[in-house]
């Protein structure tokens, strides 16, 4: 495809077709900052971003870009992309970096090529250590052509793939350093007893949409039924006056603790959590704890304690909480929520914080089967998630069934069978937990957080011993290469075993803890060929990058420690009441936690004035749905652009079925619910070959958009990209009904707002016998864009096909010479 540039009243130059005229009221910049929200002083950020309108948006995140760090990625159609490089040589290279300046972390890339170009082993310090954001460009919110909403779709199912990949290969950063945050909070584990549950059912619930089709089935046997949900649905079960038995939670992010943070609410709800659990979370939460996995980095985990522990058993929560039910030996274990998959294009339960990503079928990156036998979207993450249910399901169902699922609508797994509530029993009343919430009641938190130190300074002892260690190896391998010591290599190499077997001998599970958190950048100096293919160069310097990583290792660890042993210490101050409440409370909001205002010290005051505002103040964070995740959804779901990419889509492949379902989503919405409605009825009418009705609906979508353009209550920028597809489509409908005068009359209209459709409205008159006006809207055409030699081109051929020679030999002979002048495409001064 051709793409054509434009200019406007600032100079700068895009392409009008992706942008129609957007780039206009104002320059590039002021659009940018209204409309991308980017932190700019952010580090260690990688900003993966669909498009880059034109290159102008490459401009204007290169000159800000201020984080250490952080790069931007950018990505384009092919033939966007050559077209980019060719306009944009004054700033980018032929290889798509900044001309001039190649230590700036700004690039463009093409759709074949991208993945091969940034997903080269550098990225991995971004997913370990760092953060992937993924943007879209102006072209790819509005996808006016339709091609950016399948690379945007492809590329964040490669980000998710590569994510997966890269966490699975080494031991994440994350997880390990919230160990040791957390070390001072996990206090009991959670133990595995086959006999706690057995003749007994319990139900795990999890946040896909199923879990609305049984929520009354539930409450309506909560006597008979352990509840084992998962945090982000506290917000959700309070409001239906429903506490649940035991809430399980394992994300560490910041927004595992944004979802959950409703049930710091509860005072005496059970938390299984994992022992990377968020912090705030973890920490906050004022009911009893229990966690899952290893306290800390350097316990084997083959002792007594960690074997008889439950694990954590990933990828998601659910999954988790599946395991948990198994190890408490229940003979029946529900799942309801746990779906893996889009329900009639509704992604989570109502009700749940992550509910506003439904009717966003664009999420979708693949098809799996249901239980009902139909195929239902999902995301590649989700879909890697399958494969790690169907084993657990393998194994708790290997001797007899025990694990089922509630729903016909999820992600049908034929070893774990589909059951229906109806053919449930339920013979005995739920299993009791107040034996572990009296052990946690009981447990000896001051002699524990002792206990802690002491392991805290072993270790801190150990540590130190293998950073001397490597120091000598390094010591040692500087004289092994000395050019006068070639003789005593084998004398040097039995020096370097003798100290590997002593760091095995006296810290072998320390060591293990650093080559675990560590594994990214051991990983990094392997070389595909082997040590054989190495030459002594090569091979001192991987020696030295080994024993290097390890000391650097071991320093991370000290430091971690000292975080260890400030969080135990403080705790301790909570229990011998060591400080005034006024100093704890600032010790809490140093340390993200204000909320251990009720349940971090044995002695509070309830009268004192700064408790109780401290309380407050809490609460009402805890009452605020205001979260920078809930904004971030919202401003994604309440976006035209976005909802109209979503209806594209579902029109492309013809699925009435979710079309249908979102506009019933949709019945007395505001504002754009309801013109998105309209046009969702109006795609379901052109499936159905209703053109008559499809006209109705648009027109309807018309209707509305002038409304609310007359009483100046939005722009004709939010509502453009709705008001061009409503009027192609009411042109198309009419030329399928054989009323062609309203087709003109349509596109005429189209045309006014936006001239990129005057050759389209130009062939179009000329088929309705109206030669002499479409010759003449084109001249008007060439005359405000004198370089699009296809509009020369195109009169020449409503001119030869009207039988008027010598006019169509000279609008050919104007369209060669347009074309090989190579003019660009400037708009005429108004």
């Amino acid at each position: 495809m051709s793409y054509q540039f434009s200019t406007n009243s600032w100079g700068e130059r895009y392409i009008d077709s992706l942008h129609r005229q957007v780039f206009e009221p104002a320059p590039s910049d002021t659009y940018f900052d209204n409309h991308m929200h980017i932190e700019f002083d952010r580090s260690d950020v990688m900003y993966v971003v669909t498009g880059s309108d034109s290159g102008l948006l490459i401009r204007y995140m290169a000159t800000r870009l201020k984080g250490t760090g952080t790069r931007a990625v950018f990505i384009e159609p092919d033939d966007i992309y050559e077209t980019i490089i060719a306009e944009c040589s004054d700033f980018l290279t032929q290889d798509g970096t900044l001309s001039g300046n190649p230590d700036t972390n700004v690039s463009l890339h093409s759709q074949s090529q991208w993945q091969k170009e940034v997903f080269n082993g550098e990225d991995r310090t971004w997913f370990l250590g760092g953060e992937i954001e993924l943007l879209e460009s102006q072209a790819c919110l509005t996808d006016y052509n339709q091609t950016y909403l399948p690379l945007f779709k492809e590329i964040r199912s490669a980000i998710e793939k590569r994510r997966f990949d890269v966490s699975n290969e080494v031991g994440s950063k994350v997880f390990a350093r919230t160990q040791i945050i957390n070390a001072a909070d996990n206090l009991i584990p959670l133990q595995i007893n086959t006999e706690f549950g057995k003749d007994r059912t319990a139900i795990v619930l999890a946040g896909g949409p199923s879990l609305d089709t049984h929520i009354d089935w539930v409450i309506e046997n909560r006597d008979k039924l352990f509840i084992v949900a998962i945090s982000r649905l506290c917000s959700k079960l309070q409001s239906l006056d429903l506490k649940p038995d035991i809430v399980v939670t394992i994300d560490p992010y910041f927004y595992s603790y944004d979802v959950s943070k409703h049930g710091l609410l509860w005072s005496d709800v059970p938390l299984i959590a994992g022992y990377h659990t968020a912090p705030q979370l973890l920490q906050e939460w004022r009911g009893p704890k229990f966690f899952l996995g290893k306290r800390l980095p350097w316990t084997p985990l083959d002792s007594e304690l960690a074997k008889n522990t439950i694990q954590c058993g990933g990828p998601t929560v659910g999954h988790t909480a599946v395991i948990v039910a198994s190890q408490l030996g229940f003979t029946q274990i529900l799942m309801t929520g746990v779906d893996l998959c889009y329900s009639a294009v509704n992604t989570h339960s109502v009700d749940s914080p992550e509910a506003a990503f439904q009717t966003l079928p664009s999420l979708y990156d693949a098809q799996v089967e249901t239980y009902s036998g139909q195929m239902a979207g999902t995301q590649y993450r989700m879909q890697r998630s399958v494969k790690t249910l169907e084993n657990l399901g393998s194994a708790i169902n290997e001797f007899e069934e025990v694990l089922f699922n509630l729903s016909e609508h999820a992600v049908k797994i034929p070893c774990i069978p589909y059951k229906s509530v109806n053919e449930v029993v339920l013979n005995r009343s739920k299993a009791d937990f107040s034996p572990y919430v009296q052990q946690y009641k009981q447990f000896d938190v001051r002699q524990d957080l002792k206990d802690l130190l002491a392991s805290a300074k072993v270790a801190r002892t150990k540590y130190h011993f293998i950073r001397r260690s490597c120091q000598q190896a390094l010591q040692t391998i500087v004289r092994m290469y000395a050019p006068n010591e070639v003789e005593k290599r084998g004398f040097y190499n039995a020096k370097l075993d003798k100290i590997d077997q002593r760091i095995e001998k006296r810290a072998a599970g320390y060591m293990a803890a650093i080559q675990h958190f560590q594994s990214d950048e051991m990983t990094s100096i392997q070389k595909p060929s082997g040590f054989d293919e190495m030459n002594e160069t090569a091979l001192e310097e991987w020696i030295s990058s080994y024993y290097t990583i390890l000391e650097e290792g071991a320093l991370i660890q000290l430091k971690m420690l000292d975080e260890l042993e400030t969080r135990a210490n403080l705790r301790l101050d909570e229990v011998d009441n060591r400080k005034s409440i006024e100093e704890l409370i600032e010790a809490w909001k140093a340390d993200l936690t204000p909320g251990r205002i009720f349940s971090g010290y044995s002695n509070i005051d309830s009268e004192s004035e700064s408790v109780q505002a401290a309380q407050k103040a809490f609460l009402d964070s805890v009452h605020d749905t205001d979260t920078r995740l809930s904004r971030k959804l919202k401003s994604y779901n309440l976006d035209i652009d976005n909802c109209m990419r979503s209806l594209t889509y579902l029109y492309n492949i013809k699925n009435t079925t979710d079309l249908q379902n979102l506009s019933d989503n949709l019945v007395n919405a505001e504002w754009p619910g309801n013109v998105l409605r309209d046009f969702a009825l109006g795609l379901i009418d052109d499936l159905n070959s209703d053109h008559e009705r499809a006209v109705d609906q648009y027109q309807s979508v018309i209707n509305n958009c002038s409304d609310r353009l007359a009483d100046q209550t939005d722009s004709l920028e939010s509502m453009q990209r709705i008001i061009e597809e409503s009027l192609v489509r009411m042109t198309q409908a009419y030329l399928s009904m054989g009323r062609p005068d309203e087709a003109c009359s349509t596109l005429g209209t189209l045309c006014e707002m936006l001239p990129q459709y005057i050759m389209s409205y130009a062939k179009l008159l000329n088929l309705c016998g109206q030669t002499d006006t479409s010759v003449e809207l084109l001249s008007i055409y060439i005359e405000n864009f004198p370089a699009h030699w296809e509009a020369a081109q195109l009169m020449s051929d409503i001119l030869s096909n009207a039988g008027r020679k010598d006019e169509a030999d000279l609008a050919l002979t104007l369209s060669f010479s347009m074309k090989a002048a190579g003019k660009e495409p400037t708009k005429k001064a108004a």
